[in-house]
């Protein structure tokens, strides 16, 4: 896969929401428990918040570089043969086909909240133009997928 520049600033921006909401969430929960007003002034030691912001947006930028990945997955038989174990993994983990093309198939997980807490990039698209399989999207969920293909299509003597 190539690298989408596109992609990656839409990523970029989502995390540096992300890490704002949960700042504020957590300032606010502070703020609560110590009863402490709700001023970052006065939580925060003098400059450290130009520090934390700079270190939060740097954070924003890592993150998708290693988050997201693509893997290969070794197959014996082809995709046709295998299609239906491949398909059903997915459906056993709640994914649903959103996109297929001739040569790619991408799912996405049917819970609208489970989308929310992975901020709508919980895509896995699977490319079966050629053995090996391609699996990219976020690396947790890639890992797992690629595992999970890998034993389903084992055939195991009974």
């Amino acid at each position: 896969m190539r690298f989408d520049f596109k992609r990656y600033i839409i990523r970029v921006v989502k995390y540096v929401v992300y890490f704002a909401i949960f700042i504020a969430v957590f300032l606010v929960v502070f703020s609560l428990i110590t009863h402490q007003p709700l001023d970052p002034e006065v939580l925060f030691k003098e400059g450290s918040i130009p520090k934390m912001t700079i270190i939060l947006v740097a954070f924003s930028f890592v993150i998708p570089l290693i988050g997201y990945t693509s893997q290969k997955v070794y197959i014996n038989n082809t995709f046709e043969q295998d299609r239906e174990k491949i398909e059903e993994v997915f459906a056993n983990c709640k994914y649903i086909v959103t996109e297929r093309t001739e040569k790619t198939i991408t799912f996405r997980h049917s819970s609208s909240f489970s989308r929310l807490l992975n901020m709508y990039e919980d895509d896995v698209v699977l490319d079966f133009s050629e053995n090996p399989l391609v699996l990219s999207g976020a690396r947790k969920n890639v890992v797992r997928f690629s595992r999970m293909i890998t034993y389903a299509i084992t055939e195991r003597a009974e």
